[in-house]
């Protein structure tokens, strides 16, 4: 799934392995499909989580005003497919520009990350979660955590995260923003939510 033009749309490769030691094996081209409409400047790939039968791949570039979007991809009889496009609200958000997967409690939970999404007129980032119902093979929006207290002109929230399920059943969420206290040496931190 390569662009070989000259604008960089991006690319994926699964690999899978039959067990421990075992070489690492690319899925062919029957065994991935790319999504209709990829964009030149896409950056398809910018960021990438896999969990089970299920993954997220970023494209924060996508749009004519760099909104992005996430795919997620779902493993169904050997093949990669992708069965929903996750958009922010705003423009020019960069959303997509990480993502993370956990699961728990029978449930699996999408974050991303879209740092440069507007905020009370700020580029302060937001980070959108995501609830996957296996049943219906589709993800419900059900929370956008903003950057608290941001008073800058200048942020990165949510250009890294994770997200890990506990045994509590409480979601953990760790946001990087590099770019927190001006971006100069010192700068930088990790919210945990």
């Amino acid at each position: 799934a390569l662009n070989w033009g000259a604008t960089p749309v991006g690319s994926v490769q699964f690999m899978s392995r039959s067990g421990a030691g075992a070489e690492w094996v690319a899925a062919s081209s029957k065994d991935f499909s790319l999504p209709a409409g990829l964009e030149d400047w896409e950056f398809f790939g910018h960021s990438v989580a896999i969990d089970g039968d299920l993954a997220l791949v970023g494209g924060p570039g996508h749009g004519s005003s760099g909104a992005g979007h996430v795919w997620v991809y779902r493993l169904v009889g050997g093949v990669w497919a992708p069965v929903q496009e996750l958009t922010p609200t705003g423009f020019h958000s960069g959303f997509g520009s990480d993502v993370a997967i956990t699961r728990g409690g029978g449930d699996a939970y999408f974050v991303v990350g879209a740092p440069g999404a507007i905020s009370d007129h700020f580029y302060s980032g937001q980070v959108y979660l995501y609830r996957w119902d296996d049943f219906d093979a589709w993800a419900d929006h059900t929370l956008t955590v903003s950057e608290y207290g941001f008073a800058s002109g200048t942020s990165s929230f949510g250009a890294s995260l994770d997200v890990e399920y506990q045994s509590n059943g409480i979601l953990r969420l760790a946001v990087g923003n590099q770019w927190y206290g001006g971006g100069g040496p010192g700068s930088g931190c990790v919210d945990v939510y």
